[in-house]
């Protein structure tokens, strides 16, 4: 999370970020626009003091004294009214801009972009076969447990039905998965699927590339809501707008929720399996913490991760993404890709 008062002390670490993802922001402009948006702040409440304090003075005038002191603060009204459209129109392109500032990467994300990717670590031995392994996709379709033509009449592509023992497959696997999560302290909760647009620009999502990836669903007489992609926006937006008393230590939550992506611009990307849908179901660790105790909880969700990749005896990797492949809310990311054939 960026501190507005540290930037404007000090622009130097957020410009070397921009740098490191490769990124451009004129941060000249922006110093120039939050002072005038600043000075227009306080320019605007002393004109509603003067006004506020003037209308007990009124009350002792008489005659032309007081018409003449009425019309003076009809002119402070008038500007009043001018000065606070020009700051809404200021705030807005401010909020415009701020949004764009990346978060600040940790020392450990390495510049550049996606040519810059790391694979920091190979776990476990790739499985040898006798044979051709089958892709996933020709597997489920030899079983009957996969259907992607009917999906597609039904909901178009990238949709797939499930069916017979694959479910009860993804099912045990799923309530495994919870078990050993919950069983760390996180505690379990199925979040709300759609959310307002305020719940996405808290949680970093927008503004950004995520705006092409979130279905809306219009609302005729209310805000449009909009179908999460992860249930990490709801469960980030459970204490929006709270103080939190984390002396007892920190806020643990585990998700459980379907999730829908539109996926724009992988077509013709992991078209035949159940890689890339627009649809699927997602376990997300979230938790609220001091801002101290961050990096170690980092490390703790990302040891869950690797457990339960060890527990199931899969080979995998731990893919970190440099800076400019590290989505602007966040300070690092790990990517565990588990190895399959197909």
């Amino acid at each position: 999370m960026l501190d507005i008062n540290a930037i404007r002390k000090d622009s130097g670490p957020l410009m070397a970020e921009v740098k490191k993802r490769g990124q451009e922001f004129d941060i000249d402009d922006f110093l120039k626009l939050d002072q005038e948006r600043r000075d227009l702040i306080q320019k605007t409440d002393e004109q509603r003091s003067q006004l506020k304090s003037a209308n007990a003075e009124i009350a002792q005038l008489e005659g032309k004294e007081k018409q003449a002191r009425i019309l003076e603060l009809k002119a402070v009204s008038d500007r009043l009214t001018e000065d606070e459209a020009k700051l809404a129109a200021l705030t807005k392109e401010w909020e415009d801009q701020f949004l764009k500032l990346p978060n600040i990467t940790h020392d450990t994300v390495p510049a550049g972009g996606e040519a810059n990717n790391v694979v920091e670590r190979e776990e476990g031995t790739k499985p040898s076969f006798s044979f051709m392994p089958k892709p996933h996709w020709e597997l489920l379709e030899q079983h009957g447990w996969f259907d992607r033509d009917r999906a597609a009449e039904v909901s178009g592509s990238r949709f797939w039905y499930l069916k017979g023992d694959v479910v009860r497959l993804q099912m045990a696997l799923q309530n495994w998965a919870f078990g050993v999560v919950a069983g760390k302290g996180y505690e379990p909760v199925i979040p709300p699927y759609l959310v307002k647009e305020e719940a996405l620009y808290g949680t970093g999502f927008f503004p950004g590339a995520d705006e092409g990836e979130v279905y809306r669903v219009p609302e005729e007489d209310h805000d449009d809501l909009f179908l999460i992609g992860t249930s990490e926006v709801s469960l980030v937006s459970l204490h929006a707008k709270e103080t939190l008393d984390l002396s007892g230590g920190p806020k643990k939550y585990l998700g459980l929720s379907p999730c829908y992506r539109r996926e724009a611009g992988t077509y013709g990307k992991d078209t035949k399996g159940i890689i890339r849908g627009h649809q699927f179901d997602k376990l997300e660790m979230v938790v609220f913490c001091k801002p101290e105790d961050s990096w170690t909880l980092f490390d703790e969700i990302t040891g869950i991760q690797e457990e339960i990749l060890q527990q199931l005896g899969l080979a995998y990797r731990m893919y970190l993404p440099a800076a400019g492949d590290t989505g602007n809310k966040n300070a690092k990311t790990y990517e565990p890709e588990a190895w399959f054939p197909g």
